[in-house]
C-alpha cells in the first residue's frame, strides 16, 4: 500500500469550498502489507513507538510554510511534517476482526484552515494516476484535477484535514475516488492536542486516508521492503 501527501494554503474556511489551491510537490511512503494479528494502538496523538517502529519518512528539509513558535498543544502558526509512521495488520477495534492501516503524522498544521491532503493507493483496480474533475465533492478534491502522481501511484482514496476556530476544532473530509466513488464532509472534532493530523486508521480493503495542506502523501500496498521517497523539499 502506498500513501501520498499534499498541502495547500486555502485559509479561513472550516468546511468544503471550491477555492483554488496553491499546490505543492508530492511525497509518498510505501507500507508493506501484513495480515498479522496486532493489538490496535490508542489513537491519542502520541507516538506508540513499540507499535509503529521506525518512521517511514523523516523530514530533513526546512519547512516553507513557517515554523510554529506558539508552543501550544492545539493552535499553530506554521505547518510542517516532521515524520510519518504507518503499519498494517489485523485487529478487532469493536466490529470484529478486520484488516487495518494505521497512520500517524507528527508535526504542525497551521490553525488557519490550511489543508493536509492524504491520498491512498491500495493496489485495487480503478485508481487515478491523474486526478479527474468528476470525483466526489470532498473539500476541494476536484480543484486538484490534473494533479499527476508519481509513476506507479494511482489514488483510490482521499482524506483531508484542517483546523482552526475558537474553540479549536479539527475538520475532515473523506472520499473514495471515482469510478463508483462517494464521500464528503466527515465532521468536526474538538481536540486539545497539537494541531497536526496525528493519527488515522483505515481498512486497506475499504477506507483510505490521505494528507493535504501542503503536499500529498501516498500509501501504496507493497509486499516488499519499505520505501520512502522525499520528492517535495521544504514541507
Amino acid at each position: 500500500m502506498a500513501a501520498m501527501a499534499t498541502a495547500d494554503s486555502r485559509a479561513g474556511r472550516p468546511a468544503s469550498t471550491s477555492q483554488p489551491r496553491r499546490r505543492a510537490r508530492q511525497q509518498y511512503v510505501s507500507v508493506p502489507f501484513s495480515g498479522a494479528a496486532v493489538t490496535a494502538p490508542v489513537l491519542d496523538g502520541t507516538l506508540d513507538a513499540s507499535f509503529y517502529g521506525a518512521p517511514l519518512f523523516a523530514q530533513n528539509t526546512q519547512t516553507g510554510f513557517g515554523d510554529s513558535n506558539l508552543a501550544q498543544v492545539s493552535y499553530a502558526n506554521g505547518s510542517e511534517i516532521d515524520a510519518v509512521y504507518a503499519k498494517t495488520g489485523t485487529a478487532n477495534v469493536g466490529d470484529g476482526s478486520q484488516q487495518y492501516l494505521w497512520v500517524l503524522i507528527t508535526g504542525n498544521l497551521e490553525s488557519n484552515f490550511n489543508r493536509l491532503n492524504l491520498f491512498f493507493d491500495t493496489g485495487a483496480a480503478g485508481g487515478q494516476h491523474v486526478l479527474t474533475a468528476t470525483n466526489p465533492n470532498a473539500d476541494g478534491l476536484n480543484t486538484m484535477s490534473g494533479l499527476t502522481f508519481e509513476t506507479g501511484f494511482a489514488a483510490g482514496y482521499y482524506m483531508d484535514f484542517r483546523c482552526g476556530n475558537s474553540p479549536f476544532n479539527i475538520y475532515s473530509d473523506f472520499a473514495k475516488l471515482n469510478p463508483g466513488g462517494g464521500g464528503g464532509f466527515i465532521g468536526a472534532a474538538r481536540k486539545r492536542r497539537r494541531s497536526s493530523a496525528r493519527a488515522a486508521t483505515a481498512r486497506p480493503s475499504g477506507a483510505g486516508a490521505g494528507l493535504g495542506a501542503r503536499r500529498p502523501l501516498l500509501l501504496r500496498r507493497s509486499h516488499a521492503q519499505q520505501a520512502v521517497h522525499d520528492v517535495s523539499p521544504g514541507i
